[in-house]
């Protein structure tokens, strides 16, 4: 679980994210079940802001102002910033009190009163709230869904354990840009910063084993800049076919998807091999604990052709290429560059070697291929529409190029290795000719002008690649 310390610095970095955050009540902001920060109005319920509440108070706030919901996230940000001072003047680290009560206390549906594992202390909260247990993870993606709001929804996620190997928790941010795509965008440029003012033109750039050593180089290259890096999602199960694995419905080593499936596992693979590299489980979890209950299929067993997604979204029936809106960023990711086993065998592995920070950007693309069974989520987000209307397919593409761009940029990333979205499977009867235009769409999503005084997008990105496979 997160130390206080690494709660405060997710609480302020949400702060900071979300927007007219002078304003805007607490009420918006809460802890999930494993302690770590979400914001955005319909994904936090009672019981997350129930333990935000009680975080708070044990830090000194006024807990009967805060369960009146009459604290604004300003005084939130100065009494944090307060304590973090008064921390780094002491020295002093955690020591696990509030540690037992998020891994007990708040873990379980308990009463108000819970003895403490370590102390033998009885705690009480420090407010009105009766802890009623937390809502399932897919319950929020249902409400979400139904909601529907568009905007750019600041979500962390559960997190793996933090260990020597991955010092920096992972986040989850998500920006949905379906319904009210310009209205969103228009609060993402609003104030950012021109990186260049010569127009980038898009090139194609291998890298042994793909992106993941395009974007080491990338990073090499560009210095003190953010590298992102967009992944070819699947729709219904995130991780693609590593989801299986993770999911048990499969065994298979995370080394098998650096040099089998597609461009989604082996950056899913090498983000895993590279932050726990012995340790299978805790590869597993990671990918569990951040992505694996974003998106997808509500039911995510191979034994259903249901194609109810927690998105909200029948990707088989849908007319509506806006519904390709959609993306998740997930920061403090550390990849690596792949490397040749041999000489001889071509196979590639990590290169442990050559590290790098990077933002992974994953957004799926619309799928218009026959390939699958009809419970597999290939057929089961295969769109109908897509495999006969090419116009229709484009344009769904150049949506979720656009959000996963944008995205990125609201989270700081300046240099991207840019995906092959949909140019693989998902193309179906369209990928040659689809192959042949890519190049051309994703210049023409490059050269839109979304900045507040018509700026191009390129004008918000100090470089950019199309990462392909060596």
């Amino acid at each position: 679980m997160p130390s206080i310390q690494e709660t405060n610095s997710q609480l302020l970095q949400m702060i900071d994210r979300s927007f007219n955050r002078s304003e805007e009540n607490l009420g918006k902001f809460g802890l999930n079940k494993h302690g770590v920060v979400i914001f955005d109005q319909s994904m936090v319920g009672s019981d997350d802001y129930c333990r935000l509440v009680i975080h708070l108070s044990e830090l000194g706030m006024d807990g009967a102002r805060l369960e009146n919901r009459n604290v604004k996230t300003s005084e939130v940000e100065m009494h944090v910033k307060r304590m973090g001072s008064q921390e780094n003047n002491k020295s002093t680290q955690r020591k696990g009190l509030l540690q037992n009560w998020f891994g007990g206390w708040f873990g379980q549906g308990n009463t108000d009163n819970q003895e403490c594992p370590q102390s033998g202390v009885v705690k009480q909260p420090q407010t009105g709230y009766a802890y009623k247990g937390a809502r399932p993870k897919t319950q929020l993606q249902k409400d979400h869904s139904v909601n529907d709001k568009a905007g750019a929804v600041m979500q962390p996620l559960p997190v793996a354990s933090v260990e020597a190997e991955a010092p920096q928790i992972p986040w989850v941010s998500h920006i949905d840009c379906r319904s009210s795509g310009g209205i969103v965008r228009d609060s993402i440029y609003i104030d950012q910063t021109i990186k260049r003012s010569e127009r980038l033109v898009i090139t194609r750039t291998p890298g042994v084993g793909g992106a993941g050593s395009v974007g080491y180089d990338l990073a090499v290259n560009n210095p003190g800049h953010k590298i992102g890096i967009m992944v070819s999602a699947n729709s219904g199960l995130p991780a693609g076919d590593i989801g299986h694995v993770v999911l048990g419905h499969k065994i298979k080593s995370f080394d098998h998807y650096l040099n089998n499936g597609g461009q989604e596992e082996n950056l899913v693979a090498n983000w895993a091999l590279t932050a726990f590299p012995a340790s299978p489980d805790k590869q597993k979890e990671l990918i569990r604990s951040t992505i694996m209950d974003q998106w997808g299929m509500e039911d995510m067993s191979n034994n259903t052709d249901s194609v109810k997604t927690k998105q909200g979204i029948d990707y088989v029936k849908t007319t509506s290429a806006e519904k390709y809106g959609e993306a998740w960023v997930v920061g403090n990711a550390k990849l690596s560059a792949l490397q040749r086993q041999s000489p001889s065998n071509k196979n590639c592995i990590i290169d442990s070697s050559k590290t790098f920070d990077a933002s992974l950007i994953f957004g799926a693309g619309i799928n218009a291929s026959n390939n699958g069974t009809p419970t597999g989520t290939m057929q089961r987000t295969r769109n109908v529409k897509a495999t006969t209307d090419y116009k229709f397919f484009c344009e769904a593409v150049k949506n979720v190029i656009r959000v996963k761009l944008d995205a990125g940029i609201a989270e700081g990333v300046t240099v991207f290795a840019i995906d092959l979205t949909s140019c693989g499977i998902y193309s179906g009867h369209h990928k040659h000719l689809f192959n042949r235009q890519y190049m051309s769409l994703l210049q023409a999503v490059l050269d839109e002008r979304v900045g507040p005084q018509g700026e191009h997008r390129w004008e918000f990105i100090h470089d950019a690649v199309v990462a392909d496979r060596l």
